[in-house]
């Protein structure tokens, strides 16, 4: 399990201008097929699953990235994607690690330990300012050092805690795809066992290392007050975990979990879906820009 470094870590400065790690179009599928393999989800079902999960990591947004400009429109679509990351992985500790008072041991430990490593990778795995912070405030610091607009997530989040409803919140602050993205999301945060783990499986823990490479390959120059290096390590770090430890991890629960259960996979097809039309739009905004 890695944990972030302090300020001024050799770690850290090893990142500078590092390219992440690229897949080939035959090992993404063979990931894929692995996946797949280890459950008992009707063959027709299984064949939109592969057709969504390709169009989610080729995308033509990513070839669109051509500017700075371009980007930071980018991140400010993307952020809410990583901001509800969260309570899907918190939904899926609450199945594998539950919070019990009286407290009782896990049902599998080893998935209880994969999950809470996730948790406190996402919650406090990053350092900013020598700050220990959560994967969404890093992203936020990379959002503002690439100079994207961050009132809109900021704004969400500040009413959320004032204790305004969700709903209340992404009907004022979220575009409209973001808020059709992040209440799926909720629904599978909120779903079985099985729709949590596949979701999370399909949508986030296998997709992340086959986008974020091809994402990383057409990021632009830096600019005169843009800097893109925190964006550039947020990648390279997050597909280090995702490749090492989430992937794995995610097919042990995926196997234990999800492998019987069709509206499992029901759940894995939505969640790409939901993330091709949240690129779509993303698409549509950044093809706008300069």
């Amino acid at each position: 399990m890695y944990l972030a470094p302090p300020k001024g870590d050799p770690f850290l400065m090893s990142m500078k201008g590092q390219s992440p790690r690229m897949r080939t179009a035959e090992t993404a599928l063979e990931i894929v097929e692995n996946a797949l393999s280890r459950t008992r989800w009707e063959p027709s079902l299984c064949a939109e699953i592969r057709s969504a999960y390709h169009a989610a990591a080729t995308h033509s947004l990513f070839n669109q990235l051509t500017s700075t400009d371009r980007l930071a429109v980018f991140m400010s679509k993307h952020v809410w994607a990583v901001w509800d990351c969260m309570s899907l992985v918190k939904s899926v500790q609450a199945v594998l690690a539950p919070h019990t008072i009286p407290w009782t041991p896990p049902v599998d430990p080893l998935l209880a330990q994969l999950v809470n490593q996730m948790v406190l990778e996402e919650e406090s795995g990053f350092r900013v300012a020598g700050k220990v912070v959560s994967h969404f405030e890093y992203y936020l610091h990379a959002m503002r050092q690439a100079g994207a607009d961050t009132q809109r997530i900021e704004g969400f989040l500040g009413s959320l805690i004032t204790g305004t409803p969700i709903e209340v919140c992404l009907d004022h602050y979220a575009p409209p795809a973001a808020a059709r993205f992040v209440r799926t999301t909720l629904a599978f945060a909120n779903g079985t066992p099985g729709e949590r783990i596949a979701a999370f499986t399909f949508g986030r823990g296998q997709l992340i290392p086959d986008v974020f490479p091809i994402l990383s390959q057409h990021l632009p120059g830096a600019s005169l007050g843009i800097d893109l290096e925190p964006f550039r390590q947020h990648l390279v770090r997050h597909i280090d975990l995702s490749d090492e430890e989430r992937g794995p991890a995610a097919m042990h629960m995926l196997e234990a979990w999800a492998a019987d259960d069709p509206a499992a996979g029901v759940a894995a097809l939505r969640a790409l879906q939901a993330r091709i039309d949240l690129w779509d739009h993303a698409l549509s905004a950044v093809s706008s820009a300069p």
